[in-house]
């Protein structure tokens, strides 16, 4: 019997992917049918029976990640400390936060977010249980997905830069709903999120990994967990990648001040690859070591 729960959303193709990598591991429980978008009385009866099931499992260690108010539900049932992990940077106040540190253990990946609201700091996950095949066909030099989130003059000047040094590259980035953009640039821009299954295949044909990270953020996103089990290399702008127990100039290239010196020879560089320690220590079984009594 299983003496660990994670639970976790499952809203978006993203959770549903890695929803299940964490269940084919079978390290802990893992359940993800206790959310839903509309409420209704069948789903309250569900909700109910279901966290009475936890409650007579008796867990020794609880994990949701980011789903506060499932936590403060859960909280009624169970006796075990409840451990939140946000898996996103926190956008709340601290003192909401302060108060949240009163009943739950709180956790986070990024560095500032721990410092900021005295929580407790642990590293990023991603999964060695991916299947994918080793011989697949390099298509793409530069690939980045995301939504636009303010870096989209930065992405265009990216883009131009790549094209002026025949660089081939995919990027995919998420429109802004209230926000116009030009037809000239309708070629790396979508209306929809991409599957994350998409998003892996894209990831193993390209040569390189672009990230833009948000300002302030410390954290390692996921993708540089892509880049380091896909052994990719990786450009990006968080330049706290430099502490990092696995950063490599020839592996990775920080971008500064919008300068891109140095850039296309890093691009063509040969294919690289990330030691099998690194991918150990940020798999997520060793993530999970951390909140297992």
């Amino acid at each position: 019997m299983n003496n660990t729960l994670l639970i976790k959303s499952e809203y978006t193709s993203f959770d549903k992917y890695i929803n299940e990598l964490m269940k084919s591991s079978g390290c802990c429980d893992v359940c993800t049918d206790i959310f839903t978008e509309s409420i209704n009385i069948k789903y309250l009866a569900s909700l109910l029976t279901k966290l009475l099931d936890i409650k007579k499992h008796n867990y020794k260690n609880i994990i949701i990640i980011e789903e506060v108010k499932m936590a403060k539900l859960l909280k009624l049932f169970v006796n075990t400390k409840i451990n939140i992990f946000y898996f996103n940077t926190i956008a709340n106040d601290k003192t909401y936060i302060d108060n949240l540190k009163k009943d739950f253990i709180l956790w986070t990946f990024d560095k500032g977010d721990a410092e900021k609201y005295s929580i407790n700091l642990t590293q990023q996950f991603f999964f060695n249980n991916i299947k994918k095949d080793n011989n697949v066909k390099i298509t793409n030099d530069v690939y980045f997905v995301g939504e636009d989130k303010g870096r989209f003059s930065q992405l265009c000047s990216i883009v131009d830069y790549l094209n002026k040094n025949t660089i081939s590259y995919k990027f995919c980035v998420i429109k802004d709903k209230d926000k116009n953009y030009s037809q000239d640039k309708n070629k790396i821009l979508t209306d929809n999120f991409i599957p994350y299954k998409e998003v892996i295949e894209s990831d193993l044909v390209s040569n390189t990994i672009l990230e833009l990270v948000k300002d302030k953020q410390t954290g390692l996103t996921y993708r540089t967990m892509e880049a380091i089990f896909f052994d990719k290399k990786l450009i990006t702008n968080n330049i706290n990648i430099k502490d990092e127990m696995f950063y490599d100039p020839k592996k990775i290239y920080i971008i500064q001040n919008d300068n891109y010196n140095g850039l296309i020879d890093f691009i063509k560089q040969d294919n690289i690859s990330y030691d099998k320690k690194t991918k150990e220590y940020y798999s997520f079984e060793n993530w999970l070591k951390n909140f297992i009594k």
